[in-house]
């Protein structure tokens, strides 16, 4: 509709036409640059960008344990939360594929927790719990005092997305 607009604009902009200098010539080009702008706007509110995970990730920074095999108790920080998965910040030398328990307080959940990546004191994994587990961690996630909303948008990323799913 937008693309309809500047092309029926386009049309009527010659030096000759027809109602060029009249009051409501000018009011019809400036009511169809709103349109425009207007569509345009609508647009950029319809779409969504990609997203590079499975699931919602939760910017979370609370306090938490880890359980190690032996049987030891490291503090940490979780970043971030997703039903999948964390990001945490600690001081254990660990590698990928080592397992965990990630205790998550108030109220308490332990959940199974195996490293994907460790590096500079971040720890990234993966929860490998049953079913009742992850139904628990839905409930906490979504329904807790969790937030991930957008805190910035950029006009140029998302007109790109726009017009590449456009012409997809």
């Amino acid at each position: 509709m937008a693309a309809l607009t500047a092309i029926g604009m386009l049309c009527n902009l010659d030096e000759w036409g027809n109602g060029r200098g009249d009051v409501r010539y000018t009011i019809n080009i400036v009511w169809s640059l709103v349109n425009i702008l207007t569509l345009s706007l609508v647009v950029l509110a319809c779409v969504e960008l990609p997203r590079p995970r499975r699931e919602e990730r939760f910017s979370v920074n609370e306090i938490a344990k880890l359980r190690l095999p032996d049987g030891r108790y490291i503090a940490c920080q979780v970043v971030d939360l997703a039903v999948s998965g964390a990001k945490l910040t600690c001081d254990w030398p660990t590698d990928a594929g080592d397992r965990a328990d990630l205790l998550l307080q108030a109220p308490d959940l332990i959940l199974p927790f195996q490293i994907r990546r460790a590096e500079h004191g971040i720890v990234a994994g993966n929860f490998v719990g049953d079913v009742s587990l992850r139904r628990e961690l839905i409930a906490r996630i979504f329904t807790g005092k969790y937030s991930n909303d957008v805190t910035a948008l950029s006009f140029r990323y998302t007109m790109a997305s726009a017009l590449k799913r456009l012409f997809q």
